[in-house]
């Protein structure tokens, strides 16, 4: 089964945070089952088109499906297209292109409409690759593969998802990046490793009104990783 449509969510607010707010282009975008060598998971064709609408309405401006047509050889035999290898129209493009219509208007102009958030979930790269080496606890584990240890960005990801459910625009960012005059909120998840000018830069902005949201060990360690 697919990860829950927030976690698509964070996702595309992470691209749209590192292009600089610019729009982005989501690359194969499933259109179906995708398996090589087991058959995967098969989406509703309505669910599909939905996703199609959350990716502009976090920044795409295009999406880019994976594939056109279903091989009729080869590995990707396995992997869904919008046609079938004899060409023949599926019930996945006849979705697809009847959302396409229905919602032209609206779409078009949401593509190209910046997005502007209210809030930003920060991270900070040195505290990402910290917690994938000593990850604190059990809780902040999880491999996902052999050689990706995944905690951190689950952890990541919940921090941002109460956003994303309760329909609250929220961006992510560096906290190298951030223009704090931005926001209205700001939420430091894992933020272990603070950088002093960046915490000093957080005083007046919360004495303006800012609300800032702070999670466990908040500045335990300096930049050099040493605890205080």
């Amino acid at each position: 089964a697919p990860l829950p449509w927030q976690f698509n969510a964070v996702v595309q607010s992470f691209i749209r945070g590192i292009s600089g707010g610019a729009p982005f282009t989501v690359m194969e975008a499933f259109s179906g089952i995708q398996g090589h060598v087991c058959l995967g998971y098969l989406p509703p064709e309505r669910r599909v088109a939905l996703w199609v609408v959350q990716a502009l309405a976090r920044g795409a401006e295009r999406v880019v499906f994976f594939r056109w047509r279903v091989a009729p050889y080869g590995q990707e035999q396995l992997c869904y297209g919008l046609v079938d290898c004899d060409d023949r129209e599926t019930e996945r493009l006849r979705v697809l292109s009847d959302m396409m219509r229905r919602a032209k208007a609206e779409l078009s102009t949401l593509a190209s409409e910046r997005v502007r958030s209210p809030v930003c979930v920060a991270y900070a790269k040195d505290d990402a690759r910290l917690l994938r080496e000593q990850y604190l606890s059990k809780g902040l584990y999880l491999a996902a593969s052999p050689t990706v240890q995944a905690g951190y960005d689950r952890e990541f990801a919940t921090w941002y998802a109460p956003y994303a459910t309760l329909g609250v625009g929220a961006d992510i960012a560096s906290v190298r990046s951030l223009d704090l005059d931005a926001y209205r909120v700001l939420s430091l998840p894992l933020y272990q490793m603070a950088d002093p000018a960046f915490v000093e830069r957080l005083g007046p902005w919360v004495e303006a009104g800012g609300t800032l949201v702070l999670g466990y060990r908040a500045g335990a360690r300096d930049l050099r990783n040493w605890s205080r």
